[in-house]
């Protein structure tokens, strides 16, 4: 089972992956982005972005099957992202959503002050890209829970959601 964690910067989805991750004893797939621009130690481009994808996809579906995986950040937030910043995304994204088989999508709503951090860069349009999430997971056909609200409110919604998903999955 696979469960994504998408939203705007600053909207909890670390944390809630990395509660969750240890609440279940899951396998935990941070943001790739993180990791690579780590590295570059440069400001990335368009181009940076399908390469981005490529980590943070091959990481998905490298997962271990059957176990329970959490993942904060899918190609859906690659797409937003990509979208937003140059008003073009590549092929790859687009063409790989599906490929990732995530079972539950969390979307954070950014209703928590925006907190910097040295990889962080849009503190002003949190809602508007909160609102491209919705526009693209409704174009998808993709099913979605909103979170938002306190990190306690968020865990109790995704605790419920996942409990219900693998109680499902046992029957």
């Amino acid at each position: 089972m696979r469960i994504a964690f998408i939203g705007p910067e600053s909207s909890g989805k670390t944390t809630l992956s990395e509660i969750l991750a240890q609440k279940y004893t899951a396998e935990l797939i941070t943001e790739y982005s993180r990791v690579y621009l780590a590295e570059i130690q440069t400001n990335y481009s368009y181009e940076d972005l399908e390469f981005i994808a490529k980590g943070q996809f091959n990481c998905i579906i490298n997962s271990k099957e059957n176990n329970l995986v959490i993942i904060d950040t899918d190609l859906i937030s690659m797409q937003v992202w990509s979208e937003f910043k140059y008003n073009k995304c590549c092929d790859f994204i687009k063409e790989n959503i599906f490929t990732q088989q995530i079972d539950i999508y969390f979307l954070c709503k950014p209703d928590f002050p925006w907190i910097e951090d040295n990889l962080r860069e849009n503190p002003n349009d949190r809602e508007v890209l909160f609102d491209l999430f919705i526009k693209i997971l409704k174009e998808y056909k993709i099913d979605y829970k909103i979170l938002e609200g306190s990190i306690t409110n968020r865990f109790q919604l995704c605790e419920t959601n996942i409990n219900s998903y693998l109680n499902n999955e046992k029957s």
